[in-house]
């Protein structure tokens, strides 16, 4: 018992030591730590953005509206305590239990994930800290918390929090939102209203009312909390669950833009200190491109089109429906498909692949109108666009390793997309247009990859806060992306994006298309050249159809051949991106290649017409040589004798010439000599009862020389006695 006792003592010990040192940790790494009251509503602080040459973008937040707490309704503040923060009137600034159940969480995921702030905390973050995950950051946000609450009454630290946060759209405070989204005074917002708002905020990309499926099932969420509180009775729950709001947000398309540089300023800064005052922002934004994005004349459908350079600096952007994460369709067969069973040597650009109906256990993909080309070249079904042959390169390549190569970049990936459906774009988060069409980068930009920002560098006008470092991420070989650019040219010239090719100078395209047999939902137009990248897409966010059954390679593919033309106006054109060293184009057997599917070397001397040029990466040459001219052969031959005389059935390409020779009494005679090959030789000439052997040569002239092939010995062949009337060879038998 006395041991146990000592155990058990030792344990406490240890324990009381590690809680000692942990707090004389946490005093040391925050003894610097002090509440600024200045902080709390800087309602001075204002955000200048520029375009790249550096002429001012727009100026905001200076003097920004700040609401007081006795102006917000009930409803309102009870929605934002509801789903932030349930015990804020009890606690002292810290929700113990929601911290340790927190820390079991993280604990036991092994991960940051979960933070368990209370509105004291989030108000602090979001004025004095960065929103980093790390525990010096957690113990500071703690301990100001601690000195807010010492310092503030409830409501006041409720009305600071609501005069700050963020709402998306760079609408700080919840006065700036709600003239935003439903053009009111907070005075005026009912419940359903102050739902949306409290439920935005916790991720405005993703529950803003933009996104009206998302923003409203986090709305109803809100409520579900605001219930179980008592907060709302069971009927007004019912009630405001099926409403939704008439959203008066904003539709200035020209400026669809600046909600991208906004929303990514915010991004950035709140992982940075907190600054106060004056903010300049530096985009990547091109004003002449923009106002060519802002001027174009676009349908009744929604649009977003995005330009890039070559650095996946955006350059301008447009969205008549702000951003939308939509399923990219055949947008992402280059990036998955073709370009990883290139980059492991397991195809070439003419590797033929069976085009036809095909079953992958329970998953079975058709192509576009239920069309199939059978035996078909890669080049031929990236240029088609051919959906079973995407999916049987996925299926050649795994899922796990084709993921690994687009993991490298920045677009979204969930671990639910394993499968093969992926190879048609099939995505559980979709994609936006910026995440698809930087994609392109990696083949543009020689196997290396840029992340897409709108922001070159931010500054406080004393030192910086942020500054792009432009960081290239290896992605595929430079010999990889080369054959990319030819077969995506060729995409461009007579492909599904062929409508690009009256342009005069060259481009590159993929197009897409996302649909069902009832019609289509998305259209995707994405091309480039070694300066720009241009993505379109085309659909209906509610999910309605587009009318006339719209593809990539028609409306998406019209604009973007008009956006190219208008930038190329007074330009001189680029060439083409320069082919790597580690690429070489070979001359290849035309007849293999076409009658065997298979893929040899050309014969040196083989005729240029029966030839084939293709490109490989030098790690991936073919390995066998035709010897079809310098060594021809004759494939069969056959001879037999009736009344008329000896007959010799031949089966000899076209392209040979032959020698017949006839063994006439041990005397060797050359019979016939034809410079193209008959099917049937005839030779009347013979004696009864006399024993006969035949030869043939086969040869082939290129003009300047003739090649001989082996001799070819037929049968030694008898004729009969007597030549009688009538098949005697039939009563021989």
């Amino acid at each position: 018992m006395k041991k146990i006792l000592k155990i058990l003592l030792a344990i406490i010990c240890s324990i009381l030591i590690i809680l000692l040192g942990f707090t004389i940790y946490c005093i040391i790494i925050t003894k610097d730590v002090k509440l600024d009251k200045n902080k709390l509503i800087n309602t001075q602080e204002c955000i200048t953005y520029y375009y790249s040459n550096g002429e001012k973008m727009l100026e905001e937040n200076c003097n920004r509206e700040v609401v007081f707490i006795e102006n917000v309704p009930n409803d309102v503040k009870n929605a934002f305590i509801a789903i932030e923060d349930k015990r804020f009137f009890s606690h002292n600034g810290i929700d113990v239990r929601a911290l340790f159940r927190a820390t079991f969480n993280n604990i036991k995921s092994f991960s940051l994930k979960e933070g368990a702030s209370t509105i004291s905390q989030q108000l602090i973050k979001n004025t004095h800290l960065s929103s980093e995950k790390t525990l010096k950051r957690k113990v500071a946000e703690i301990k100001l918390a601690r000195q807010l609450e010492k310092n503030f009454a409830k409501e006041e630290i409720l009305e600071m929090y609501l005069n700050t946060i963020y709402f998306g759209d760079g609408c700080y405070g919840i006065a700036n939102a709600s003239k935003h989204y439903f053009n009111k005074d907070v005075s005026e917002l009912n419940l359903n209203e102050g739902a949306i708002l409290a439920g935005v905020i916790k991720s405005p990309a993703t529950y803003s009312p933009h996104n009206k499926e998302n923003c409203y099932n986090r709305k109803n969420i809100v409520l579900s909390e605001m219930l179980k509180q008592d907060y709302i009775t069971h009927n007004q729950y019912k009630e405001h669950k099926q409403n939704t709001c008439d959203l008066i947000i904003a539709k200035n398309e020209e400026n669809s833009y600046l909600n991208q540089v906004k929303n990514e300023t915010i991004k950035i800064l709140n992982n940075k200190p907190y600054y106060s005052k004056n903010i300049k922002v530096y985009t990547t934004i091109d004003a002449k491109f923009q106002k060519i994005l802002n001027q174009y004349p676009y349908d009744d459908n929604k649009n977003s089109i995005i330009i890039l350079d070559s650095s996946n600096n955006v350059l301008a952007y447009y969205s008549n429906c702000n951003e939308q994460k939509r399923q990219a369709g055949s947008t992402l067969k280059p990036i998955l498909c073709y370009a990883p069973a290139i980059e492991l040597d397991l195809v070439s650009p003419l590797t033929k692949i069976d085009d036809i109906k095909t079953s992958f256990n329970d998953y079975t993909p058709s192509n576009y109108g239920d069309k199939y080309y059978g035996s078909i070249s890669i080049e031929q079904a990236l240029k088609q666009s051919s959906n079973v042959v995407a999916v049987k390169l996925l299926n050649m390549i795994g899922v796990e390793n084709s993921l690994e190569f687009i993991k490298k970049t920045d677009f979204p990936i969930d671990e639910s997309d394993n499968s093969l459906a992926l190879a048609l774009g099939s995505t559980k988060k979709g994609a936006t247009i910026k995440e698809i069409a930087s994609l392109y980068n990696i083949f543009q930009n020689n196997g290396y990859y840029n992340k897409p920002t709108f922001i070159k560098n931010i500054d406080d006008g004393n030192f910086t806060i942020y500054k792009n470092s432009n960081k290239k991420t290896k992605i595929l070989s430079s010999s990889t992306t080369s054959i990319m650019n030819d077969i995506l040219n060729k995409t461009a010239t007579n492909g599904t994006a062929k409508k690009l090719s009256s342009l005069n100078f060259d481009l590159y395209s993929k197009t897409g298309t996302v649909g069902n047999k009832n019609g289509n939902t998305d259209a995707y137009s994405i091309s480039y050249n070694k300066d720009y990248t241009i993505g379109v897409w085309q659909g209906n966010v509610d999910g309605h159809y587009l009318e006339n059954n719209i593809t990539g390679g028609g409306k998406p593919t019209s604009t973007a051949y008009n956006l190219w033309n208008e930038i190329y106006k007074n330009k001189i054109a680029p060439k083409k991106i320069p082919m790597s060293d580690d690429v070489i184009e070979l001359e290849i057997d035309k007849i293999s290649y076409e009658q065997e599917n298979k893929i040899l070397l050309a014969d040196n001397i083989a005729p240029k017409n029966l030839t084939i040029k293709g490109l490989f990466k030098k790690s991936n040459v073919p390995n066998q040589k035709s010897s079809r001219f310098s060594s021809p052969e004759i494939e069969n031959a056959k001879i037999s004798v009736n009344q008329s005389g000896i007959y010799i059935q031949l089966c000899v390409k076209e392209y040979y010439g032959i020698i017949v020779y006839k063994d006439d009494f041990n005397k060797k005679i050359k019979l016939f000599d034809y410079q193209k090959s008959p099917t049937e030789v005839f030779d009347e000439n013979y004696i009864e009862n006399t024993e006969y052997q035949y030869s043939i040569v086969p040869y082939f002239s290129n003009g300047n020389e003739i090649i001989y092939g082996k001799e070819y010995f037929l049968d030694k062949i008898k004729t009969p006695s007597n030549k009688l009337d009538g098949d005697w060879w039939l009563d021989n038998e």
